[in-house]
């Protein structure tokens, strides 16, 4: 007898609960493991939480959020003023608990934004989850902010497609001042009516996040922070290859582009299907474009590392559960499952993963395969597709 689920918003409402029950367990592990020794200093296992915890109390303090502070965590704190004061709340709260809020607020964000995405069954929201759930862990253990930001551009993609625009496009602005490269989803604003209202607005949150900050250091204190966020951004652009395209053409071809020449010839590609206006009506397109936009921001970006994969992965499973259902798309899917998640997981034995998935930026490859593909489909393909509804396409 075939096992079916009959009642998937009640599977669905169970997983959110037994994953958000496992988050905190984590997160309290995490909290528990105690101290390591980093430079010589004994520091936190929880650090970029700490990082982001302790960014309040530097700035209410009128200290320089982009100098070393090595006796409250180690590394620097790469974000926006802004985003500095939106931890207070986690300031003042324990550690295990704005832990396991902070962890929660990764996976819920990313859940809800999901699940209130028209033409989403419960049964899509949940294999969605399920194709970037190693992913989304990994990140969650290691206190990123990636699931939110993966969350904030669906959920902000949401509220647009449900004329919300104000309040997508505050969404949308929050996630550019907690990763710049998120500023690439202000494409979509080429989809919707009312374009330069709606520039407006993202330019009305541009400038209240920017200024916010002055309530409680004053405007030349954050005009010293922005620009010290600006050097410390530029001179960081030169370090890392990351488990991007720049990373396989180095450790496959040993090439080394120049990063920016790079960046803007991804940017060319990324514009290409915003010549096929005519598409923009299409829920499909829409999507697709943003799925492609959540790979091609991990793609071309050279401080990629294995965390913020759950980006990519939310693409490829948005991607996946739209479209109409052929065998090639399952066999891309195992493909992406297996090079991104399971071959850098304990899975993999240790000596092949570090001598091939690691050194040739594997994790990489089925993101600009998946690129590639969108990108033809976005662009080349005969546009019938793109004239049906979402909710047409077949059901899984």
């Amino acid at each position: 007898m075939k096992w079916r689920i009959t009642n998937w918003e009640k599977a669905c409402n169970n997983v959110v609960l037994v994953l958000s029950v496992i988050i905190i367990l984590i997160s309290i592990k995490d909290w528990a493991a105690g101290t390591e020794m980093r430079d010589g200093v004994l520091h936190s296992k929880i650090n970029n939480y700490l990082i982001f915890k302790n960014s309040f109390g530097i700035l209410a303090e009128g200290g320089n959020l982009y100098d070393y502070h090595k006796d409250l965590h180690f590394d620097l704190y790469k974000y926006s003023p802004a985003f500095a004061m939106a931890m207070a709340p986690l300031y003042f709260l324990p550690d295990w608990l704005g832990l396991s809020i902070w962890n929660l607020l990764n996976f819920l964000c990313l859940y809800f934004g999901l699940k209130i995405l028209p033409g989403l069954s419960e049964k899509k929201v949940l294999i969605i989850i399920g194709i970037g759930l190693l992913e989304l862990l990994g990140s969650i253990m290691n206190e990123q902010s990636n699931g939110l930001m993966a969350g904030m551009i669906i959920l902000s993609l949401a509220l647009m497609e449900n004329k919300k625009t104000f309040w997508a496009l505050g969404i949308l602005v929050i996630s550019v001042y907690v990763k710049l490269f998120s500023i690439v989803f202000l494409s979509i604003l080429l989809f919707y009516p009312n374009f330069l209202k709606n520039v407006g607005y993202a330019l009305i949150w541009f400038v209240f996040l920017a200024i916010i900050p002055a309530i409680i250091i004053g405007t030349d204190q954050l005009i010293a922070l922005y620009k010290s966020w600006a050097y410390l951004l530029a001179n960081d652009h030169q370090m890392s290859q990351g488990y991007s395209l720049m990373g396989i053409l180095n450790s496959w071809f040993g090439y080394f582009p120049n990063k920016l020449y790079l960046l803007i010839c991804g940017l060319v590609l990324a514009i290409l299907p915003l010549f096929r206006y005519g598409r923009f009506s299409s829920r499909l397109f829409r999507y697709k474009f943003v799925a492609m936009l959540l790979a091609w921001v991990i793609v071309f970006n050279h401080k990629s590392e294995s965390p913020t994969f759950i980006i990519a992965m939310t693409g490829i499973g948005l991607w996946y559960v739209i479209d109409k259902q052929k065998a090639w798309r399952s066999y891309f899917l195992l493909f992406a499952l297996f090079a991104v998640s399971i071959a850098f997981s304990d899975a993999m034995p240790k000596l092949i993963r570090e001598a091939f998935f690691y050194k040739y930026s594997m994790k990489a490859l089925p993101c600009v395969v998946f690129l590639v593909i969108v990108l033809w489909e976005l662009t080349f393909t005969r546009g019938e597709n793109y004239t049906e509804e979402i909710d047409q396409f077949c059901v899984r």
